[in-house]
């Protein structure tokens, strides 16, 4: 299960499955955004990919770009207009309540590895 998380890279495919027949496989994506540019529909078939599927996918966000501060630079903070702010699903949140700079995450949370607070879509800083 993959919630409140953010998968998003430079490569069209940043979700790819290697789904083995001899083995079981479960997945589950919840409150995420994932870029997954399939521009000659080479997986138009594949259910993996079914992205309205509510069995595999809930409250996901396909092909929008986070809106990192500056991903170049590892700077992973959300800009202040970014598609995921408060996406982030509540129930995750009380698992994991803070972030990695130490924020409450619990009360509206975002996903990724950082709550976006007011102050800190330019610096990372509160």
């Amino acid at each position: 299960k993959f919630s409140n998380s953010i998968i998003f890279g430079n490569e069209n495919f940043e979700l790819l499955f290697n789904k083995n027949d001899n083995y079981g496989f479960e997945v589950f994506f919840q409150n995420t955004l994932i870029k997954f540019n399939d521009p000659n529909a080479a997986f138009s078939e594949d259910p993996l990919y079914n992205f309205e599927d509510p069995f595999i996918y809930e409250e996901v966000i396909i092909n929008k770009d986070p809106l990192f501060v500056n991903p170049q630079k590892n700077l992973l903070w959300l800009q202040e207009n970014s598609p995921v702010i408060n996406l982030g699903n509540t129930s995750t949140a009380l698992e994991v309540p803070f972030d990695l700079k130490k924020n409450d995450r619990t009360p509206a949370p975002d996903p990724g590895a950082y709550e976006w607070i007011p102050t800190s879509e330019e610096t990372g800083e509160k």
